[in-house]
């Protein structure tokens, strides 16, 4: 993926995203939240999950997440960047957490620092920027453990993140 400022941006991505996509997709209809600040970085990485099957909510902030998570939506996975603005995604996760203890959570992040975040049960990290594939492999390694191994020969070119 190529950005550009004021201008847009390209992605790539080979026929192994697709295969794994429909893989996917024949067995997944889980609903995940995503919370991402980037629009563009939102965009394409909802387009990634949708194409594999997943129902996406996204929100800008953790605010936005917190109306839909007002409205009593049943959110399997929460996808949330660590850095927001006003309300970090962690702080959000943990909120998030006490009202449905078994929601999963995969934490994005932009910084090396951040890294060193330990997830809990049922929680992961991801470095951005993040393979469509990287992606949907620990979304599939938190919602189906063991049930989505992505090949080893799927080799992807698209890159999401900062």
């Amino acid at each position: 993926m190529d950005s550009f400022s004021g201008i847009g941006g390209t992605m790539e991505i080979n026929e192994a995203i697709w295969t794994i996509a429909s893989r996917l997709s024949l067995n997944c209809r889980a609903t995940i939240l995503y919370i991402e600040d980037e629009q563009f970085v939102r965009e394409v990485t909802r387009e990634i999950l949708q194409s594999a099957g997943y129902r996406v909510l996204v929100a800008g902030s953790a605010e936005e997440a917190q109306r839909i998570c007002d409205h009593r939506v049943n959110i399997d996975l929460l996808l949330t960047d660590v850095v927001l603005p006003v309300e970090s995604g962690t702080r959000f996760a943990a909120r998030a957490k006490r009202e449905k203890q078994q929601l999963k959570v995969l934490y994005v992040t932009g910084y090396p620092e951040q890294m060193t975040i330990r997830p809990a049960e049922n929680e992961a990290c991801l470095a951005k920027p993040y393979s469509a594939d990287g992606l949907l492999q620990q979304v599939g390694r938190l919602l189906e453990p063991g049930e989505f191994p992505v090949p080893e020969d799927a080799v992807m070119h698209a890159r999401v993140g900062v």
